[in-house]
């Protein structure tokens, strides 16, 4: 069962400079934030927000990892994607105080930060810089989740699949090609009954699917993680259907630059490495 985690308000402040929706606000508000704030320790599998019920606030993980997904009585379950760190989670929901159309269901023992929504919406106030940095942060939201819609529609599993693997490589909530450097910036952990009810189709396709992109060499599984090497032909792969709009094909390729510049400085090479074609 969740507990609440006392005399930790430099974390607290700490995991909220994280936020990139808050990053340009001024200090004294994202402090005031901090201030109500709560900090809460969950355990594997306990819901950190839950479906049909009231966002308790925007919740920010400290570490961990969140399963967003839903379930049916009829033993049905969906998920979105998997969250991270940093990640703001029930803006929307805590914003407009409408029930949580997912669980946040917590993939390994973790702490999140919960800004109860009245301080939310406090902090957001009638600023028209934060009103505008919350309806960019809306319309990134809707852009994406128009795109997953779009692919499950219309796209191939496999395309899918490749789409979905390039966001969990992704160190931010939403697409930017601003994203700071990381020392792996390809390994993420999902499981294939994860993937499965992201892509909607059975454990065994997803396995069978994963198995030929490995052959094709564009991913290799440790375990539980998997690690794109080389992102190009993702790539390629995410455009069989359609091609893929600029921003995030020119992230695809900056992410295969910096592959490629990691394994140069791994082998003590000092040249320059060009992005590569995409194929």
């Amino acid at each position: 069962m969740s507990t609440r985690v006392f005399d930790k308000s430099d974390l607290i402040l700490a995991t909220l400079h994280r936020v990139d929706l808050f990053a340009k606000w001024p200090v004294d508000v994202v402090v005031a934030m901090a201030s109500a704030g709560r900090l809460w320790r969950y355990t594997r599998g306990e819901r950190v927000f839950e479906a049909n019920v009231p966002a308790p606030g925007v919740a920010v993980l400290v570490d961990g990892s969140l399963l967003i997904a839903r379930s049916w009585a009829n033993g049905k379950q969906m998920a979105t994607t998997i969250t991270r760190p940093g990640w703001p989670h029930c803006v929307l929901w805590a914003w407009d105080g409408i029930e949580c159309p997912y669980d946040g269901v917590a993939r390994s023992d973790l702490l999140a930060v919960i800004v109860p929504s009245a301080d939310f919406i406090a902090a957001v106030g009638s600023d028209a810089k934060r009103l505008s940095d919350l309806v960019n942060f809306a319309s990134a939201q809707i852009r994406q989740d128009t795109e997953a819609l779009h692919t499950r529609a219309i796209g191939s599993p496999r395309c899918l699949m490749a789409k979905y693997l390039a966001y969990l490589a992704r160190p931010s909530v939403h697409l930017t090609v601003e994203e700071p450097d990381a020392v792996d910036p390809t390994a993420f952990d999902v499981t294939q009954d994860e993937l499965a009810a992201m892509l909607h189709y059975a454990r065994q396709t997803v396995n069978r699917m994963m198995k030929t992109m490995e052959r094709e060499g564009v991913l290799v599984r440790e375990g539980n993680r998997l690690r794109i090497v080389d992102f190009l032909k993702l790539l390629a792969i995410m455009e069989e259907d359609e091609p893929i709009y600029p921003l995030w094909k020119e992230q695809i390729v900056a992410w295969d630059a910096k592959l490629r510049a990691g394994e140069t400085k791994r082998q003590g090479e000092t040249l320059p490495v060009s992005p590569r074609l995409p194929v």
